[in-house]
């Protein structure tokens, strides 16, 4: 049952965060390709971020 519900939680934040973040920033003039760059950065700053704790990398 986890495997089935993580899959369709990593397709659900695929889709609402980059299909929100890539079709706004096209909106704003970037190209489709820059859009997906800066959709990439994003994405990954942001579950980097739950990497850290006090400053530090936590990778357990």
């Amino acid at each position: 049952m986890v495997l089935p519900m993580s899959a369709v939680n990593a397709f659900t934040e695929e889709v609402v965060f980059r299909l929100s973040y890539v079709t706004s920033t096209e909106n704003a003039g970037l190209s489709p390709t820059w859009a997906m760059a800066l959709g990439s950065l994003v994405f990954g700053f942001a579950h980097f971020g739950a990497l850290l704790r006090n400053g530090r990398l936590v990778l357990s």
